[in-house]
């Protein structure tokens, strides 16, 4: 038996409902199915699907200090070591907002 640790986001394949009229969700990675209702008590919120956008869009640095690359579309992720210096002019081709997010990388 796997526990989902609290917070984790998830994708979902399908939905049924159990004999006792809860429903549950097939985890898209293979790990089995999880309770979206239990006992007719939702444990489980379906969240937005992340927004994705392809094109290309110019940027200015305006950051005083300059700014350093995230290494992956996320707050927490490591930054790499190339400096980009304020009034450089980056050019973006891809624009990712996480599902549940208000921040787009």
């Amino acid at each position: 038996v796997e526990v989902l640790p609290c917070g984790e986001v998830f994708a979902a394949l399908e939905r049924a409902r159990t004999g006792e009229g809860d429903r549950m969700v097939r985890l898209a990675d293979g790990r089995g199915w999880v309770f979206e209702t239990r006992g007719g008590v939702q444990v489980l919120r379906e969240m937005p699907a992340p927004r994705e956008e392809h094109g290309v869009w110019l940027y200015e640095v305006v950051c005083p200090s300059g700014m350093l690359f995230a290494t992956a579309p996320d707050v927490t992720a490591p930054r790499g070591e190339r400096h980009v210096p304020s009034g450089a002019l980056v050019t973006g081709v891809r624009k990712l907002t996480p599902a549940g997010s208000l921040i787009m990388y």
